[in-house]
């Protein structure tokens, strides 16, 4: 009984160890893909997420097949997503828009062809009455592949003046 309450112990400080390997490893490609950033301009009346991402009020990390792996409490809060969504939750970001599955092969191309994800509204599949603005970059690993990418989200302006 003993040895069986240590090798829990053992398995669950092991999980954690792994969970917080992850975290860093995401925050190191999203401090990464901020940096790439900071050059492009593009003029607007509003800035848009690309010009100024430190005005973003949340991030997802995809893969390149999009799965979701990683969202800040900002981007759950825009996406309506329940607070207990971890990784071992993992969701396609299909999932989380209305006309998902068109929205997302859309932003997967266009990711992968050119690096950048214009700005686009969204409408989160959970508060479709809200709409959202998103735009992105892709994460390549060091051979120059796709491997992911790092998505911004705001609310738009005619939500934030709504509300």
């Amino acid at each position: 009984l003993l040895l069986g309450a240590a090798v829990v112990m053992l398995a669950l400080a092991l999980r954690e160890r792994l969970r917080v390997r992850r975290m860093v490893r995401a925050r190191v490609a999203v401090r990464q893909a901020l940096i790439n950033l900071q050059p492009l301009r593009v003029a607007a009346s509003e800035p848009g997420l690309l010009d100024a991402p430190d005005q973003a009020e949340g991030w997802l990390l995809v893969t390149e097949h999009g799965w979701c792996t990683e969202l800040n409490d900002g981007a759950r809060a825009l996406l309506g997503l329940p607070e207990f969504l971890t990784l071992a939750s993992t969701r396609k970001l299909a999932d989380l828009f209305v006309n998902g599955a068109s929205e997302t092969a859309s932003m997967l191309a266009q990711l992968r062809a050119e690096g950048v994800l214009a700005e686009r509204l969204l409408q989160p599949a959970r508060l479709p009455q809200s709409v959202i603005r998103v735009a992105g970059v892709s994460l390549p690993d060091r051979h120059g592949k796709v491997t992911g990418a790092l998505l911004l989200i705001r609310r738009s302006l005619a939500t934030r003046t709504a509300a």
